[in-house]
């Protein structure tokens, strides 16, 4: 089929082997089902992304401002270099840091000014990870000056998580890490269900292994990225769980959403 070829037997290689399919004309229907789910996550990611750098922009623009402004540059005010360990005399631009200036350098190139709402709009989604591991602001020398006081600022982020404290800061972390990596897949075109192994809540959570542990695995999944919207805004995820793409997406991650497109 013209459809295999251009899409290529190799890229359905995880759909036979985790659907126990004998032909790649059975896998191709896995694969469209996986696309129709693609389309419905991509909108919840979208919530997610929007709630979440727009209120990281509103808290640090307060912070960094000395609490004058709800926009403020405050990605020029963090320390954003680290140690060149091929040469511990030099330092060089973190991930974040790289990836700001970058972002104005494309601003530039299309003669757009590097307002802080252009520079927020333009930062990949997985670079916001980085802004929450900032350790200081910079001093008046451009050197690590004060910390970044995220045990205040955490709660102001996320407003609807409970018992803010040091680990419960990295358990958001580390779901903003798997929110990450589905987003990745997402945008690749790759299969939304393929998850590692991971240990939760000193469980073991095995990668899937075939359709049964993929639908369990990948419901968990998306279940624990609707909690993280939650977390961020309880307006957008109240408004998000009565939509019909929602509606769509709690559908396609059953046995039943599954067979009503491959069978």
């Amino acid at each position: 089929m013209a459809n295999i070829n251009s899409i290529s037997t190799f890229r359905l290689t995880h759909y036979k082997k985790i659907f126990n399919c004998a032909t790649d004309v059975e896998a191709l229907k896995y694969y469209y089902w996986n696309q129709a789910i693609s389309a419905e996550i991509y909108i919840l990611l979208h919530n997610i992304e929007i709630c979440l750098r727009n209120r990281i922009h509103e808290v640090l623009s307060y912070d960094a401002s000395l609490q004058q402004s709800l926009n403020f540059a405050w990605f020029d005010r963090l320390y954003l270099m680290k140690p060149d360990h091929q040469n511990p005399q030099k330092v060089i631009d973190t991930v974040l840091g790289s990836a700001i200036k970058k972002v104005k350098r494309d601003l530039g190139q299309k003669n757009k000014p590097p307002h802080p709402h252009n520079i927020i709009c333009n930062l990949e989604f997985g670079k916001w990870k980085y802004v929450l591991l900032t350790k200081t602001y910079k001093d008046p020398r451009g050197r690590s000056g004060n910390a970044i006081d995220w045990n205040t600022l955490f709660p102001l982020i996320f407003p609807q998580f409970m018992n803010h404290g040091r680990k419960s800061s990295q358990k958001i972390l580390d779901r903003l890490t798997e929110i990450s990596k589905l987003r990745n897949r997402v945008a690749h075109l790759e299969p939304v269900w393929k998850f590692e192994a991971k240990v939760f809540n000193k469980t073991v959570i095995p990668a899937p292994k075939d359709e049964v542990t993929a639908l369990d695995r990948l419901g968990k999944e998306i279940n624990w990225a609707i909690v993280f919207l939650s977390w961020i805004c309880q307006d957008s995820y109240d408004h998000y769980i009565n939509t019909n793409s929602f509606k769509r997406l709690q559908n396609l991650i059953t046995k039943a959403g599954l067979d009503s497109l491959v069978l």
